[in-house]
C-alpha cells in the first residue's frame, strides 16, 4: 500500500490543508478525483508574493512542490489511504502570481510534476497547463489543479 511518508517525498509530507472558502479539499467521483490546492502547510500560509517581484524561481519551485504535495495528500484520502489506487494523473494546471515580464513558469511546474512523477511513477505522466495571474487570493506565489483517475 502505497502511503505519503518522508521517504516517498523526500521531505515530511503535510497536514491536509482546509478548505478557506465553500468548497471542498476536493472532489471524488466515478473515479475520477479533482483537487486545487495553494502552498500552505495545514492552515499556515507558506509561500505568498509574487514571482518576479521578492520571489525567485527557486521559491516558487519550492511552493509548487509544497502545492503538489497537498494534492497528494487530498487524493490519498481521497483514495482511502492507499496511493496504489490511483491509475492516473490526466491533468496538473498552474496558476502562479508573477509579473508581466516573468517567463518561467515551465520551470516552477516542473517541480511539481517532477513530485508527482517521483511519488506515482508513471501512472503520473500527465498533461499541463500553467499560467501567469495578476494576483492570486491571500497574495499565494501559485495554486495547483490536478485531476486524477481511481480505481473503485
Amino acid at each position: 500500500m502505497l502511503q505519503l511518508t518522508r521517504d516517498v517525498l523526500g521531505f515530511d509530507p503535510p497536514p491536509p490543508a482546509p478548505s478557506v472558502g465553500r468548497y471542498a479539499p476536493f472532489v471524488s467521483h466515478n473515479g475520477i478525483v479533482s483537487i486545487v490546492q495553494g502552498p500552505l502547510w495545514g492552515e499556515e500560509l507558506r509561500f505568498q508574493g509574487r514571482v518576479g517581484a521578492g520571489v525567485d524561481v527557486a521559491r516558487a519551485q519550492d511552493a509548487a512542490r509544497l502545492c503538489c504535495a497537498n494534492l497528494l495528500t487530498q487524493l490519498e484520502i481521497a483514495c482511502g489511504g492507499d496511493l496504489d489506487r490511483v491509475q492516473c494523473c490526466y491533468r496538473l494546471g498552474g496558476f502562479i502570481n508573477a509579473t508581466p515580464d516573468f517567463a518561467a513558469h515551465t520551470s516552477v511546474m516542473n517541480a511539481a510534476s517532477d513530485l508527482l512523477l517521483r511519488v506515482l511513477g508513471g501512472r503520473a505522466r500527465h498533461s499541463r497547463y500553467v499560467v501567469g495571474c495578476s494576483s492570486l487570493p491571500f497574495n499565494l506565489v501559485l495554486e495547483i489543479e490536478g485531476w486524477f483517475g481511481i480505481a473503485g
